[in-house]
């Protein structure tokens, strides 16, 4: 989905981005008991890490570029840690999102799914995965800083250096 006009300005004829807004949102598996603290995850952890790739964004654009997060409580998904799938995944977090009264565009520009590693399939590793050009992050818990600013900088147009 392209970018509104409100997230990007243009520079020489081409858009540059001057404003992402991300709502994170950390999530249990429905097979997941919430109830058990060694699965729930640190909100303060979660903010520390985004705090410091808002910095990174800020620094490296001079100051030209507000990149900002907003963590959710973390949420009961819809759907098993058994094969979840990148389209079933994106579809339950947005209507997570969308529940919660938050419009895209207007309240946020791009989702972070954040997870504890699934039992198979392609969530069933530490690290993350990002859509390039995209609004859409998944990231496995516990986040690290290198890991979050590499998948950020997918959705903002970079893909690796072999594609």
């Amino acid at each position: 989905m392209l970018l509104s006009s409100s997230v990007v300005f243009s520079v020489n004829g081409k858009p540059t981005l001057k404003t992402f807004k991300y709502l994170v949102l950390p999530i249990w598996w429905s097979d997941e008991d919430s109830s058990d603290s060694s699965l729930t995850m640190s909100p303060t952890h979660i903010q520390d890490i985004y705090n410091q790739n808002k910095q990174y964004y800020d620094d490296m654009s001079w100051g030209k570029m507000d990149v900002t997060f907003q963590v959710l409580p973390q949420t009961v998904f819809t759907i098993s840690s058994a094969s979840p799938t990148f389209d079933a995944t994106y579809d339950a977090a947005k209507a997570i999102v969308d529940s919660l009264g938050y419009v895209e565009d207007e309240d946020f520009n791009g989702i972070n799914l954040v997870y504890f590693t699934a039992k198979t399939g392609v969530f069933s590793g530490a690290g993350g995965w990002a859509e390039v050009n995209g609004r859409f992050m998944w990231m496995s818990y516990e986040l690290a800083l290198d890991v979050t600013r590499h998948e950020i900088g997918h959705n903002f147009g970079h893909p690796h250096h072999c594609e």
